[in-house]
């Protein structure tokens, strides 16, 4: 292993702080799997709680484009069931997998994953490495290529990069249960949308009562799964009822 990364993944061991530590995970993993596009999501179960991390930006607020496309698309569809690499972690447990490897251009090209978020973004490849899950909590990292398919050979050093950071986080505990979302609140309309789907409206039901477009509605839906960093309308309802609690809580 290179000193340079020895190094990084030393500055991971150090750290205290979770947020420290995963960012410095992501900074060592640039080194390890060279492409255009680097990235770290860590999802927890409980509240669908999703928080996304770039290198050298740190974790992402709800206003950037990479958590509005990824609420876009778990609008849609249930986050373990879009890709094929979370398809194969699920399947074969943690490790390095390589998309085109597992899933053939002609098909990835037809899945609503890369419709909603990689092409947007360029993403024709991606190596991602799961770790092991840490009471709920799934983190992964992830490199991905404008120009087509990855190298094959990368694997071997990601599997090598998934052994030392699963060792690392061992040593320390593991994460904390919670890993937070990112701060930001909700529209006057947004919270209307909130309103009726935390009292069981359909879209179209919501679109007649606020004179809005299913459309209209569903971007104001897609808005507030990435502000509350949530996947589900379940979810979504659970930190809205959580914030309107709050607000009471502080006007009483």
């Amino acid at each position: 292993m290179p000193q340079r990364l020895l190094s990084l993944l030393s500055n991971a061991a150090l750290t205290r702080d979770d947020g420290d530590f995963l960012q410095a995970l992501l900074e060592a993993w640039v080194h390890v799997a060279p492409g255009d596009h680097h990235s770290l999501i860590r999802r927890h179960e409980q509240g669908n709680e999703v928080e996304f991390r770039l290198p050298g930006a740190g974790r992402l607020g709800a206003d950037h484009p990479m958590p509005r496309l990824f609420a876009e698309l778990w609008a849609e569809e249930h986050p373990l069931e879009t890709h094929p690499g979370v398809e194969a972690f699920l399947k074969h447990g943690p490790g390095a997998y390589l998309r085109s490897q597992i899933e053939p251009d002609e098909t990835w090209h037809k899945r609503a994953h890369y419709l909603t978020v990689d092409k947007p973004q360029g993403i024709e490849d991606m190596l991602s490495v799961f770790l092991e899950p840490w009471k709920g909590t799934m983190v992964t990292v992830h490199a991905g290529s404008f120009s087509g398919p990855m190298g094959a050979g990368l694997l071997g050093p990601a599997r090598e990069f998934a052994s030392v950071a699963n060792s690392l986080l061992l040593a320390r505990g593991g994460l904390a249960r919670e890993c937070g979302r990112p701060v930001a609140e909700l529209s006057g309309r947004e919270a209307e949308v909130m309103g009726w789907v935390s009292k069981g409206k359909r879209n179209s039901e919501i679109g007649a009562i606020l004179e809005l477009s299913v459309h209209t509605v569903r971007k104001h839906l897609e808005n507030c799964f990435a502000k509350l960093g949530v996947e589900t309308r379940t979810a979504a309802v659970v930190e809205f009822e959580k914030a309107k609690r709050a607000d009471d809580e502080k006007r009483g």
